[in-house]
């Protein structure tokens, strides 16, 4: 059975895309049918090379998380796992709290989301 990521990556293969613009077309996709369950997404880490930011768990039940998919070099990414204390949500400048990092050695879409769905389970405990 092919999963919505399959069926994605084989309609964009027909076009012309470069790797990047095809990843950013894939983690579109994917944080549209997240968005749903972003409750903070407001205080989410941003930046212009973060092309994915989802909400998880954080470390201790009095914090927020979020894993981040970033851009580092032309071919080079990490997911970074970011916590910041629902104390500070109605703060101007809530303080967010770099946990943890993972280097993505990839350079196919598909293998950089399997990483970060890898991070991602591990964050969830899963």
């Amino acid at each position: 059975m092919a999963t919505i990521l399959d069926q994605l990556i084989k309609e964009i293969s027909k076009e012309e895309m470069s790797p990047l613009d095809q990843l950013r077309m894939l983690c579109d996709e994917i944080y549209r049918e997240e968005k749903p369950n972003q409750m903070y997404e407001k205080w989410a880490p941003t930046g212009p090379n973060t092309i994915l930011c989802l909400e998880v768990p954080g470390k201790i039940k009095t914090q927020i998380g979020f894993l981040t998919l970033q851009r580092e070099f032309k071919e080079n990414y990490v997911a970074i796992y970011w916590t910041m204390y629902k104390s500070e949500v109605n703060s101007e400048n809530p303080k967010m709290i770099r946990q943890q990092s993972w280097e993505i050695n990839e350079e196919k879409p598909k293998k950089i989301l399997t990483e970060y769905a890898k991070a991602y389970k591990f964050i969830r405990g899963e």
